[in-house]
């Protein structure tokens, strides 16, 4: 098995999070170019849910080029609705 790693980056700059301490001494990562923040654990999950969206688009995209050039299988799959992210991964399948 092997084991990939990706970058969080902020969904609209493209640019990865930095450290900062906020007011109340919590550690946070926010873009340097927008400001836009969040704790580490919820940057992670958010990416986490970005990776899964992505490889599930390309493996349902895969079945469909399959069932598209074979006449004996079908795909009627509906599109795997595209989610709104803060924070998405750099992870290309």
């Amino acid at each position: 098995m092997s084991t990939e790693f990706v970058k969080a980056l902020c969904a609209k700059c493209q640019v990865p999070p930095e450290a900062v301490t906020d007011d109340n001494g919590e550690d946070r990562f926010a873009c340097p170019v927008c400001g836009e923040s969040d704790t580490r654990e919820n940057i992670l999950r958010e990416v986490g849910e970005h990776v899964k969206e992505v490889a599930a688009r390309s493996l349902q995209e895969l079945a469909r080029e399959t069932a598209r050039r074979s006449k004996f299988i079908t795909f009627s799959g509906e599109p795997i609705p595209k989610g709104s992210y803060r924070f998405i991964s750099d992870y290309k399948p």
